[in-house]
C-alpha cells in the first residue's frame, strides 16, 4: 500500500518561481524529493484551492498524436465500427486548508515536544504537488 504525500518548492529569497520552475527539470524534482527527510514540521500555508481543467486533444496534439482524433483513426483491436476520439477533458482540484489537503491525507501530531518540531513558513510562491509513493499525480503553482 503506497503512501500519498503533498510537497511544497519554495525559490530561494533572491530568485523568483518563474526563474525556479523554468531550472527545474524531472530529474532535478526527482533528486531534491529523494533528498526530502521524513520530519515532523510545524507549517504555516495559506489556504488555496487550485481548480483546472484542460483539453486533453490539445495537449495530445501539441505531442503529436494526431491520427487519434481524425476519421482515419484505427481502432480496430477495440471495436469493429470505425471510431476517432472526439473529446478527452481533464478536471483536476487540490484544495488545502485548516482541514488538510483534499486529494491526499493528512496527519496532526499533538503532544509533540516542540523543541523537535522544524518551524516552516511559506510566505511567497511556491510549487506544490502530490505523490503516490515514488509518482508524481499532480504538480502546480501557487503565486
Amino acid at each position: 500500500d503506497e503512501k500519498y504525500s503533498f510537497f511544497y518548492l519554495m525559490p530561494h529569497t533572491n530568485s523568483s518561481l518563474e526563474e525556479m520552475r523554468n531550472e527545474l527539470t524531472g530529474e532535478k524534482l526527482i533528486n531534491v524529493l529523494s533528498g526530502a527527510a521524513n520530519d515532523y514540521v510545524d507549517l504555516k500555508i495559506p489556504k488555496f484551492k487550485v481548480e483546472t481543467e484542460l483539453d486533453g486533444i490539445e495537449v495530445l496534439s501539441k505531442l503529436g498524436v494526431k491520427t487519434l482524433f481524425s476519421d482515419g483513426a484505427d481502432l480496430s483491436k477495440i471495436s469493429t465500427t470505425p471510431l476517432k476520439v472526439s473529446k478527452i477533458a481533464h478536471h483536476a482540484l487540490i484544495q488545502v486548508n485548516e482541514e488538510g489537503t483534499e486529494a491526499g491525507a493528512a496527519t496532526k501530531v499533538e503532544g509533540m515536544n516542540k523543541m523537535f518540531i522544524t518551524q516552516m513558513k511559506i510566505d511567497r510562491p511556491f510549487l506544490f504537488g502530490i505523490l503516490k509513493g515514488e509518482d508524481i499525480l499532480f504538480l502546480g503553482q501557487f503565486a
